[in-house]
């Protein structure tokens, strides 16, 4: 697990991955597509 402190720690490819994974998932969330992301965890 990688800890995030500062933006300038992440590569431009890290950031640009974690902004499509939130467009992919607010895309999900509105047309209520089920992710078992976090199934099963306590």
């Amino acid at each position: 697990m990688k800890h995030l402190l500062k933006l300038s720690d992440l590569s431009t490819e890290e950031i640009y991955g974690i902004l499509n994974l939130a467009d992919q998932l607010k895309y999900e969330r509105k047309n209520h597509i089920a992710h078992p992301y976090l199934q099963g965890k306590k």
